[in-house]
């Protein structure tokens, strides 16, 4: 897997600089406009995640939280290039927190390409992409902090996948980014922030599903 070949050359001056270069092509920052109640009055409002491509003709992985209250269907997903296009909600799994938003009339977008997080060891680095506080195009890295950390463990008694957990730095607005190796390979999908004390700055990564 790209972990494996990674050991096996030296890291350059620019290691985390060039796993960002592969992967920010296929990252993208999406807008849903959404509708929450304060007692018996609407409030619109906005809600925003990231994603990731998975498909030339505009397939998008998110999470389920970032476009599950999405009024009408109303989605805006921009590109690392700042190309913006109208998407549509294909498919959610409130269960897994993961969706599949698609970009309408699309095609030869740039796709990610997929690793291996059972390939992942404690103590690799890896880097996390997306729009955290809606500041498109940021990059963090970190270390995996451990790499099969289950929902019962961070309080989700209906969590049905294992973790990836990482000290690099995300943010409400990474929510749905992709996590990735030195290779620029998707191994995770950003969640959740533990909350904890101020110093426990831990955040965990969904598995991909394979």
């Amino acid at each position: 897997g790209g972990a494996a070949q990674c050991q096996d050359k030296p890291l350059s001056a620019n290691f985390i600089a060039d796993a960002a270069e592969v992967a920010l092509p296929a990252v993208v920052n999406i807008t849903a406009g959404v509708v929450s109640h304060r007692g018996f009055i609407p409030q619109q409002g906005l809600s925003a995640g990231s994603g990731f491509l998975i498909r030339s003709d505009g397939l998008v992985v998110t999470n389920a939280h970032v476009v599950q209250g999405a009024v009408n269907g109303q989605i805006t997903c921009t590109l690392n290039d700042g190309r913006t296009f109208e998407g549509a909600l294909h498919s959610l799994d409130r269960g897994s927190d993961i969706a599949l938003v698609k970009i309408k009339d699309a095609e030869g977008l740039p796709v990610a390409k997929i690793g291996s997080s059972a390939a992942m060891r404690v103590g690799e680095w890896v880097v996390a992409l997306g729009s955290p506080l809606t500041l498109q195009n940021s990059c963090t890295a970190g270390i995996v902090s451990a790499v099969a950390r289950h929902g019962s463990e961070i309080g989700m008694s209906n969590g049905r996948t294992d973790f990836i957990q990482t000290d690099a730095a995300i943010n409400v607005g990474n929510s749905g980014g992709p996590l990735v190796n030195l290779e620029g390979e998707v191994v995770g999908i950003s969640t959740l922030k533990a909350q904890g004390a101020p110093q426990m700055k831990q955040k965990l990564c969904r598995k991909p599903e394979r």
